[in-house]
């Protein structure tokens, strides 16, 4: 079967050229990434140019890519018993085992992609139910904040109440005790007073009997 490049210039497969293509496929894996055919193509150009010399016409990473879609669509409708003709049985088995080995390379890829496909699917769920709950603990944290500040304002308020009462209540014990105090000084100047003029009319009295005393001796004496 014969390829066109991107020149236009056309390779002819062989079996051998099938093996060697096979293997560098099998080695790089395009299935997982399809810029790898470019890889492909490289390493599958430079094997040729080893052994076959410049003269060999290129391949691209499309022609390598259908080539090998080609091979493999052939091997899973078993035509390759047709195929025979064009090689050896030894390169008929190589290349049938190759195949097999690619066959189920693409499957495990094509697995693995829908398990990463999957994978992904549920990560990306499972990360918008992250934010989604990361927002609504935000929400939470936010109320929640609001909830405690609103509980410190009002146990602000209580405690600022609490002080005030007690800057009252000390205020009136003060006026209390200053009143008592103004009794109490009331109280001791009228005590004082009392005990003055009870002292005065001590005086008096005493200086009335001394003197009633001294009339007394004297109109006695004067009787002599």
């Amino acid at each position: 079967m014969a390829l066109a490049d991107d020149k236009n210039k056309k390779i002819r497969f062989t079996p051998a050229l099938d093996i060697l293509l096979l293997q560098e496929v099998l080695v790089v894996n395009p299935f997982e990434e399809s810029p790898r055919w470019a890889e492909v193509s490289t390493s599958f150009n430079a094997v040729l140019k080893e052994r076959r010399g410049d003269e060999m016409t290129l391949t691209t990473a499309r022609t390598v890519r259908e080539r090998t879609a080609h091979l493999i669509q052939k091997f899973k409708k078993d035509e390759m018993e047709s195929a025979r003709k064009s090689g050896t049985n030894e390169e008929y088995g190589q290349r049938e085992q190759l195949l097999t080995d690619l066959v189920a390379l693409l499957n495990e890829t094509q697995q693995k992609t829908k398990a990463n496909k999957v994978d992904a699917e549920k990560a990306e769920k499972e990360e918008g139910m992250a934010v989604r709950q990361a927002a609504l603990n935000r929400k939470e944290v936010k109320e929640g904040q609001s909830g405690v500040g609103r509980k410190r304002s009002s146990e602000r308020e209580d405690y600022l109440a609490i002080v005030r009462e007690r800057e009252q209540n000390a205020k009136r014990l003060r006026e209390e005790e200053l009143a008592l105090k103004r009794e109490e000084l009331a109280l001791s100047k009228a005590r004082f007073e009392l005990e003055k003029k009870e002292r005065e009319r001590r005086m008096e009295a005493e200086a009335a009997r001394e003197k009633m005393m001294l009339d007394l001796m004297k109109a006695v004496m004067e009787k002599k």
